[in-house]
């Protein structure tokens, strides 16, 4: 039983860590050529800081979202 509730637990982290990084791939691939289009004179290194500001806004916008969501919608 209890070896079974552990796999559960992992199998559940793996899969949020995998949705996570799922997100964050999409998001960098968006929004990196988001910002060399947005940005064409600029440097790599300030394209890819603007990127990475985005994708982590971009995250927790949609944390922010989904308790905010929760919160108005309980169980």
């Amino acid at each position: 039983m209890i070896d079974a509730a552990g796999r559960l637990v992992r199998d559940v982290v793996f899969v949020f860590v995998d949705m996570v990084n799922w997100l964050w791939h999409r998001l960098w691939v968006f929004n990196r050529s988001a910002a060399k289009a947005l940005l064409p004179g600029q440097s790599r290194a300030v394209q890819t800081t603007v990127a990475f500001v985005a994708v982590c806004g971009e995250i927790i916008g949609l944390w922010v979202f989904a308790v905010d969501w929760a919160d108005k919608h309980p169980f």
